[in-house]
């Protein structure tokens, strides 16, 4: 009942920002005004899909430079080079520390991006790989993608257009 009410900056002159300002001219164009604990909610979320060696990974941060943000590797790739490249070696449960990792990633770098995230590859291809080591599909894997935890707000689905390149990573049939 003491207290004694202060505006600052009453008439905006020193930040000219509000909520209606935001508002009104969108979320993106107060960016510098927001405070850093929500912005990651505001971050596009743009994930790179496509079969093995279209250049993903390479497209990805080639993105996130140009537009000066973040991205996220393929988390599976980072997994089997800890391993050393192995894939014979890999276990059925292996796969859902990749898409738990993969996730992990993204709301870490989400937190640093600028407006947008590029991610490499999404947990349809751990899907997709541990079915074609075991025969079926994962349940756990299922849920985490049916669950839309990864938050993508756009696809770019890249095409092949350059023969595959065996670097050590590669599954090859």
């Amino acid at each position: 009942p003491f207290s004694k009410h202060i505006v600052i900056d009453p008439n905006r002159e020193y930040i000219d920002i509000s909520a209606t300002k935001i508002r009104e001219e969108g979320i993106y164009e107060s960016w510098e005004h927001l405070p850093k604990s929500v912005k990651k909610d505001y971050t596009k979320r743009v994930c790179l899909c496509g079969i093995e060696s279209v250049g993903k990974s390479f497209l990805t941060k080639q993105l996130a430079a140009l537009y000066n943000t973040q991205y996220v590797d393929e988390y599976g790739r980072d997994f089997y080079e800890e391993i050393g490249g192995c894939f014979d070696i890999v276990r059925q449960s292996d796969f859902i520390k990749i898409a738990m990792g993969h996730n992990y990633l993204i709301e870490v770098k989400a937190k640093q991006a600028d407006k947008v995230l590029f991610i490499d590859t999404d947990n349809i291809y751990t899907q997709f790989f541990y079915q074609q080591m075991v025969g079926e599909e994962n349940q756990t894997i299922s849920s985490i993608i049916n669950s839309g935890v990864d938050e993508i707000d756009l696809y770019i689905y890249i095409e092949p257009s350059l023969p595959h390149e065996l670097d050590g990573f590669r599954q090859v049939k």
